[in-house]
């Protein structure tokens, strides 16, 4: 199993990472910002490339695309 999340922006509540579950910081924002977004999406890309994962779990439409 591996996480990946966006960046965790300041002031928001500490989440305990579990140990042995590599977790992968992919920045994205929450606005919408074309250049960004494709290079999010460039990202999220080749990072799946990678992992070839078999099943995957969306949390939010925007993380989703």
């Amino acid at each position: 199993m591996t996480v990946l999340c966006p960046e965790r922006r300041k002031g928001e509540w500490e989440v305990a990472q579990p140990q042995g579950v590599p977790i992968i910081d992919v920045p994205m924002d929450r606005e919408i910002a074309p250049p960004r977004d494709l290079l999010s999406l460039w990202r999220l890309w080749r990072i799946m490339r990678t992992l070839r994962p078999t099943v995957t779990n969306v949390g939010t439409p925007r993380q989703g695309c």
